[in-house]
């Protein structure tokens, strides 16, 4: 099989007979919107998750300032976010009660997300995690193989530093206290709340899985335009908070996630993902909503580490 976006544009393939498939992306202006983060809270509050499985999300500090000062509730710290930065630029965490001094506004092209309270923490540090999401033959699945990444200082709910709230980029640098790791390979050990104890990392994974359900309509433009050929596919990486209850945020979706870290996270995540969506693409496999069913009899084929699990569909 040939796997290319041809930038949008399609190279009408008549030969070699060596070609017998061509998978294509979702074109760029179809996806793009989803990784607008603007884009992505307003389609939360579509689908009616805000404030739920993903944060509030604000257009103007004067909307921010109103809301959130006028509930007791409301996270202590907020993050100005602009709407197309990755890898943790363009963000800055502030004080929620320092939003109404924010007279002149937003920095340009910026939006206002609430902060995720009670977070579960490892090892006392912060953490992420790097879910892929896929959308092929108008459904979408989550893969269960997902990445940690966990900040490199001590936490402080109360402190609006970049160091503890933000930074995570030096990974890749000898000596780094920020470190990747595969979730189900977590010390359950190291997690607290609900998902310290035996099988941490898959507790983890169930809960991902959960709020994947829910948000499922969010990415509905993507899901309907893989019906159009049945080799469309998009693979999206979505950015989760833990929560010591049990529970996960989801905060922004990068619709071309890199696939390259660690000889371990490339390894036991990345490239055993793209192995599974290259056999749902092209191996005729048949999914149930628990993960792979084997139609060629190999033992191989029904690896739960290889599962994609269907978690939304429009109409079913």
């Amino acid at each position: 099989p040939y796997v290319d976006s041809f930038n949008g544009n399609d190279l009408g393939f008549v030969g070699p007979d060596s070609i017998t498939s061509i998978a294509r992306t979702v074109p760029r202006h179809v996806t793009n919107y989803i990784g607008d983060k603007r884009q992505f809270g307003r389609e939360a509050k579509r689908v009616g998750i805000e404030g739920t499985i993903v944060p509030r999300h604000f257009e103007t500090a004067v909307d921010a300032a109103a809301v959130l000062g006028a509930d007791p509730s409301a996270t202590e710290l907020v993050f100005l976010k602009g709407r197309f930065g990755t890898a943790g630029k363009q963000v800055i965490a502030k004080r929620t009660e320092d939003l109404a001094a924010m007279t002149e506004g937003l920095p340009e092209h910026h939006i206002v997300q609430e902060g995720v309270t009670n977070l579960a923490l490892y090892e006392g540090r912060k953490f992420t995690v790097r879910v892929y999401l896929v959308a092929h033959g108008g459904a979408l699945f989550v893969s269960r193989l997902a990445r940690a990444i966990i900040h490199g200082v001590p936490y402080d709910a109360a402190d609006p530093s970049f160091e503890i709230q933000v930074k995570h980029e030096g990974w890749y640098l000898e000596g780094s206290k920020v470190i990747l790791r595969p979730v189900l390979d977590l010390n359950s050990n190291s997690l607290d709340g609900a998902f310290a104890g035996d099988s941490g990392g898959e507790k983890l994974m169930d809960a991902i899985t959960a709020a994947a359900r829910l948000a499922g309509p969010m990415f509905d433009r993507i899901v309907e335009n893989t019906r159009l050929d049945e080799h469309r596919f998009a693979i999206l990486g979505i950015d989760a908070i833990p929560k010591a209850d049990g529970s996960v945020q989801f905060i922004e979706c990068n619709t071309w996630p890199n696939l390259i870290h660690t000889s371990e996270v490339n390894a036991k995540v990345n490239v055993p993902m793209v192995i599974s969506v290259l056999r749902k693409l092209f191996l005729s496999a048949s999914t149930v909503e628990e993960g792979w069913v084997g139609e060629s009899g190999d033992d191989a084929f029904d690896d739960p580490s290889l599962q994609l699990v269907k978690v939304w569909e429009p109409g079913a």
